[in-house]
């Protein structure tokens, strides 16, 4: 059971990412830092080539169900808080999560 789990939240994480990603390159999501989004989409491409290497190691994946799942709700939860909440200065959050 724990390993479905595992691995369903890498398969939600990756959606998640590729959906940021796109809306962001797309320009109807930003973080508010203008070009330095991008800092923000490569972190998350980091995280993504990260997770994509655990999910093939499954003594790891084992070993530390419990860190890795903490880790990607963290992460997810902080770039969602990142696009609404702590947006930047050039795009200031104005309760809608889309750009107008």
């Amino acid at each position: 059971m724990k390993i479905f789990v595992l691995q369903f939240s890498f398969i939600l994480y990756f959606i998640f990412s590729l959906f940021v990603i796109f809306l962001t390159l797309k320009g109807k999501f930003t973080f508010g830092a203008g070009l330095g989004d991008l800092a923000y989409l490569a972190a998350i491409l980091c995280t993504n080539i990260f997770y994509f290497a655990l999910y093939f190691a499954k003594e790891i994946r084992k070993r530390y169900f419990i860190v890795i799942m903490v880790s990607i709700v963290l992460f997810m939860s902080y770039f969602i808080v990142s696009l609404t909440f702590l947006r930047g200065s050039e795009h200031l959050w104005d309760g809608s999560l889309f750009v107008k």
